[in-house]
Parts: C-alpha cells; structure tokens; sequence
C-alpha cells in the first residue's frame, strides 16, 4: 500500500478506480475525474492497482506527485474487479461510491445530477451512468437479469439485428414492450453522440427503474455498501455487477439509471478484445453466479449448458473443443 488512507474521515464522494495494465487510458480517466467532479462536496479518489504489469502505477503516482489528490493502493496481486472495489469501500467511509472502470472517463459533470437525485430518493441504492463507446454511438449500459432464454438470443445474435432496426418508426415502441428489450432501448434509443456540442439540455436527469446496471460507471448509496457488503467477494471478473444489484432488490432497495451526459467507454471498442485467460475468469465467475442465483433447477441446468456458447461463441468453442481433440 503507498498510501494510508483516512478510515475515519466521511467523505461526501468517493470516486474508486480499479485498474489492471490500464497505461492506454489512466491518464484520460483520472483527468476527466479531477476535471468533472461536481464542487460543494467533501470528495476523494481512490485508485486500486490489481498488479500492473505495465506503466499503470508509475503513470498514477506521476499525477499524485503533479499534486494532484489521489489516494493509492498498490496491490501485489490481481485480487479481482469486484474485490478491489470492495477493499476501497471498506477503508474510505462516504456517503456515496463512484465506481468508474479504468477504460473510460468523464465529458461532463454527469455525477453532480445523479447524487442530487440519489440524495432525494434515499431508497435509490444503485444508479448506473449512460455509457457510448469512443466514436459516440450507444453503449448498453442496464440490462434485464440474466436468464437462458436472454442469453440465447444473444447468442443467436438477435441484439445485433434488434439494434440496427431500432430507429425504423414505431419498432423500439414494440421491443420496448417485449421481455429484455425495455432495458436494451433504454441504452440505445440515442442517434450516435455528438461529443462537439454537449449541451444539457438534451439531459433531464429522469430516473428509470431497472434489473441492473453496468458496473462500469454506477454510484452506490454508502449505506446500502455497508448493508450489502459490497461485492461478492467469490466473483473475480464478470457478473459481479448484476450479483450485487439483486442484492439490492432483495433488500428492498432500488437500482435505476439517469439520463445525464454520458462517460465514453472503450469496451473493446474498434478491435477483437477476446482474451482466452479473461474468458476462463469469466466461465468461472458465471457458474459461480448460475449456481448461486438461478433457483429454479431447469433453468439453471440450460444456462449451464449454454455458459461455453455464451463465453467463447460458436466459432471459439469449435475451435476450442477441435484443438483438444488434436491433443487427446
């Protein structure tokens, strides 16, 4: 740890940052962080190193060193996504949690809205900020829960051909009415982001009720993390987002997202993203998730039979189970 950190300071805001080999994009998120963080509250930043093995920590402790007030923790290993957030809550007490994934950043102050409503709404327990992906065209950003038969249409790549006719008059009124696609028009009614002319008033900061949001631009209400515990600490990589918002509805609490300017997210933007280790983490996280959230034993059982074809793909798999069979 590089930095001792108040435990017994309240702080009004605290913005977390977990980064894993992120020396493409730390620069741009923690910049957009000190350039957007609405004034009149008691704030702090807090970023987590999983373990870098690139420029990740030198580039941090560069803007520490420019003044800039950040509070580190240098990890000596990768403990997770969802468990490093939680080891920030846990030492920074504040009345609400900004988790921000290091691959994206701010392009306005789009938090200051969102605590005010929060603040407002005390039975808000998770608000998920608008993401778009760097050329500004839309980002799924809440999500129905998880089911076999959502996941089978992904597969079948359904949202691919359901995105593309969104704009076609009167289908996103239809969808919207259909089972998963309220939440997935939600994230894509926009036409793509101009980021040339924002101007707020395209934003009204209304609230819609949703299953779960994505965990990498939400704000968590500092009770509910105290309640809650945070995230599940079992889930390495993926799925602990949606784990930790049914959390809050089972706790009678609600998850919504706010329509206010939105934080661009790379996401694997513009290039083939897939990782055969992230991919792996992933499998596990998911059969963890399945085993632990799924109640009904039918559908748990075809959700884990569609896990691989969800993780990897159709392509991926046949090459994956191709391969062991050349080895066997």
């Amino acid at each position: 740890m590089i930095n001792i950190m108040e435990s017994g300071c309240l702080f009004d805001i605290a913005v977390v940052v977990v980064t894993f080999n992120a020396e493409s994009y730390i620069e741009q998120c923690l910049q957009s962080i000190f350039t957007h963080l609405p004034a009149g509250y008691l704030s702090t930043i807090i970023v987590v190193d999983n373990s870098s093995a690139d420029k990740t920590l030198e580039l941090v402790c560069k803007l520490k060193e420019k003044g800039k007030s950040l509070k580190i923790v240098a990890l000596e290993e990768n403990i997770g996504f969802g468990p490093a957030n939680n080891l920030a809550m846990n030492v920074v007490k504040a009345r609400y949690y900004v988790l921000v994934n290091m691959d994206a950043w701010f392009i306005a102050d789009s938090i200051g809205a969102a605590i005010q409503t929060m603040e407002n709404s005390p039975s808000i327990a998770v608000c998920g900020l608008p993401l778009v992906f760097p050329n500004g065209d839309p980002q799924t950003y809440a999500y129905g829960f998880s089911s076999w038969k959502k996941w089978l249409l992904q597969i079948l790549g359904i949202r691919t051909l359901v995105s593309r006719a969104l704009f076609i008059p009167g289908v996103a009124r239809c969808i919207s009415k259909m089972p998963f696609g309220k939440t997935f028009v939600l994230s894509q009614k926009r036409h793509r982001f101009d980021f040339g002319s924002i101007s707020p008033a395209e934003f009204d900061s209304n609230l819609q009720d949703v299953d779960w949001v994505c965990g990498a631009a939400m704000i968590l209400e500092g009770g509910f993390v105290k309640s809650s515990r945070g995230f599940d600490q079992n889930i390495f990589l993926y799925g602990e987002d949606e784990d930790l918002c049914i959390t809050a509805h089972d706790l009678g609490r609600r998850v919504v997202v706010i329509d206010v300017p939105p934080l661009v997210h790379v996401f694997g933007w513009g290039k083939n993203q897939f990782n055969s280790k992230v991919a792996r983490l992933k499998y596990t996280s998911l059969k963890y998730f399945i085993s632990k959230n799924i109640t009904k034993t039918f559908d748990r059982l075809l959700m884990r039979l569609l896990l691989p074809l969800y993780v990897y793909g159709w392509r991926r798999l046949y090459m994956a189970i191709g391969a062991e069979v050349e080895k066997g």
